[in-house]
């Protein structure tokens, strides 16, 4: 989680998650059992089958203490081949959607309180979305005090939160991420 509120922390943006609960996103896929050995090389594999377009297990290595409740943690710190995408995203893996919301909504609450940036479409975020059998709590957009791009969302099916990354850009790079994250974000 010290990785996820830095980053979290250096985008500097955040709403509240007006309506959207913990409870209320979980999806009743809860597991009761206890969660593996952080980077359980099973776990790993699991992450390293959901990296977005643009990603190949070779560009990305397990990493390290993200949270303290998620069961692994994957680091792509290379630039996505596909043009607009990230040119870093951590990828972590959760043993049950509880502990995916409650981290997320942790990082959040521990961030700067400002207003989150709004997508090219115009909605701000945290917002639900649902694609192609993949739905996720929330999904937010912000700019760092770096001036960089931040989309983290969560895939509920997946269990996972992703934190991808883009340099300092002007506004087109805010399109461009959101757009690759459209196209090829969620596998």
């Amino acid at each position: 989680m010290v990785r996820l509120r830095s980053r979290l922390a250096r985008a500097g943006r955040v709403t509240a998650l007006t309506g959207l609960t913990a409870a209320g996103l979980a999806t009743g896929l809860t597991a009761t059992a206890a969660a593996d050995p952080a980077n359980n090389p099973a776990d790993v594999q699991t992450l390293m089958s959901h990296l977005s377009g643009g990603y190949a297990p070779a560009d990305c290595h397990p990493a390290g203490a993200h949270s303290a409740v998620a069961v692994a943690a994957v680091n792509c710190d290379n630039y996505s081949h596909d043009p607009g995408g990230p040119w870093n995203a951590d990828y972590l893996l959760y043993a049950n959607t509880d502990d995916l919301n409650a981290d997320f909504q942790r990082g959040l609450a521990e961030a700067p309180q400002t207003p989150a940036q709004p997508f090219p479409d115009g909605t701000t975020g945290p917002t639900e979305w649902n694609r192609d059998g993949h739905y996720g709590s929330v999904v937010f957009l912000g700019t760092g005090r770096d001036d960089g791009v931040y989309l983290v969302w969560t895939d509920i099916p997946a269990r996972t939160l992703v934190v991808a990354e883009q340099g300092i850009a002007p506004e087109s790079t805010q399109a461009a991420l959101y757009d690759w994250w459209q196209a090829e974000g969620v596998r």
